[in-house]
């Protein structure tokens, strides 16, 4: 009977183990193996972003209920120094956004995954967003990230009633722009100092001035390097043009140029000293906050003649899925699920990248939403290299140059023989 009964335990053991695996293994009633993946994202201002990606995260965690996303956020000035030290230790997040600009870098240091192969099977598509944003993310005929969000550097913001009240229309041309800028740049106190300008110009060693100027060497048909990276253009006629262009520009805006920055042109604009200014749409809310009752609009920054397309400066942040991440698969079908029209419209900061979503979200939020489109349709991303902090610095230092007393020409040459032995190097 003892022996009887051990086989009987046994055999009902054997079941109840094998009942076991099967609730283990089959999808339906699945108990999938628990994971745990980190999210980096770059701190927001705007507290409902970091709510809707929440939100977002949850909806994500609803559907794989095994899996657990801990978002994670650091402010801009300190995101790039933490992810890069944690991705060279070995122990980076499963994903993150990361600046257009660091893109190729992360690729050329190996610490990202292309995503080629993700992207055969995907329901993701590069023409549901917008080009600029899409090549961001190309290095070495490789994709490294998908858009998540953008921004274009710039539009030009002018003040309706000082338009007005100067009897000038909007500018189209680059010489139209000096000539209005030159009627609305004005001693309005009879006083015989000069107390209104035309424009508030960028010249600050700073990245705010250099998407400005890459817009216009890209509006004259110039680049800043060629399209292999390996050689500068920045001696080029078109961009030396462009650049002669800029500095002209100098006679209708305020003082100290070499030092202007992207804050005090907002504090500028937003106190009436000056008619215009070159910003992205992100400025829009800054303008409304500061001077509710300023009668502003946006337009097209002007090109260097009739017919010409202006092509505005890419900014923005794609997700990428780190090499030493333990979920890779699980990574790629997150940044699926947040690539979603809906699901982009939520998670982005600045304009969501796709297309669809874009236009949801700046017909809500944006005032002249068609004009900030086309735009960004016409962007262009700034140079796709993993040096690309030197290429602007080099950049940076010409405009210092031919601002403080260096010619136009012999700056743009200058600046192109260091170019040039700055990517020889890499």
């Amino acid at each position: 009977m003892n022996r009887q009964r051990k086989i009987t335990l046994i055999g009902v053991f054997i079941i109840i183990l094998t009942f076991a695996l099967c609730q283990t293994v089959f999808a339906g009633g699945a108990k999938e193996e628990a994971m745990f993946l980190k999210l980096w994202s770059m701190q927001q201002s705007d507290r409902r972003v970091i709510d809707n990606q929440n939100s977002v995260i949850a909806d994500f965690q609803e559907k794989y209920p095994n899996v657990t996303i801990e978002l994670e956020v650091t402010p801009y000035a300190a995101y790039r120094d933490k992810l890069l030290v944690a991705a060279k230790g070995g122990n980076p997040p499963d994903i993150s956004v990361v600046d257009h600009i660091w893109n190729p870098e992360f690729a050329a240091a190996g610490l990202i995954i292309p995503l080629d192969d993700y992207l055969r099977a995907s329901s993701i598509k590069k023409d549901v967003f917008f080009k600029g944003a899409w090549d961001t993310a190309v290095y070495k005929n490789k994709v490294w990230g998908i858009p998540m969000d953008v921004g274009a550097w710039e539009d030009l913001y002018y003040n309706a009633d000082l338009f007005a009240k100067a009897g000038v229309s909007v500018p189209k041309t680059w010489d139209e722009w000096l000539e209005v800028g030159r009627k609305l740049t004005v001693d309005t106190n009879k006083d015989g100092e000069i107390d209104q300008w035309g424009l508030y110009l960028l010249g600050a060693k700073s990245e705010a001035t250099i998407v400005f100027i890459d817009s216009l060497i890209f509006s004259n048909g110039g680049k800043i390097t060629s399209d292999d990276g390996t050689r500068g253009l920045l001696d080029s006629p078109q961009v030396i043009g462009a650049m002669e262009f800029y500095k002209k520009l100098v006679e209708i805006a305020p003082p100290g140029v070499p030092n202007a920055d992207q804050e005090q042109s907002s504090q500028y604009f937003t106190t009436g000293k000056v008619a215009m200014q070159t910003i992205g749409e992100w400025e829009q809310e800054t303008i409304i906050n500061r001077a509710p009752d300023l009668n502003w609009k946006i337009a097209s920054i002007p090109v260097p003649k009739r017919g010409d397309t202006f092509h505005a400066t890419f900014g923005g942040w794609n997700f990428v899925i780190y090499k030493d991440s333990k979920h890779k698969d699980m990574a790629w079908k997150f940044i699926e699920f947040a690539s979603t029209e809906e699901r982009n419209f939520k998670m982005a900061s600045l304009t969501p990248a796709r297309l669809d979503a874009a236009q949801k979200y700046l017909s809500e939020f944006k005032r002249q939403s068609e004009v900030i489109f086309e735009i960004m349709e016409n962007a262009y991303p700034r140079p796709i290299s993993p040096i690309y902090p030197q290429v602007s610095e080099i950049q940076q230092d010409m405009v210092q140059d031919f601002l403080l007393g260096k010619s136009v020409r012999q700056a743009c040459i200058d600046a192109n023989k260091k170019l040039n032995d700055l990517l020889a190097g890499q």
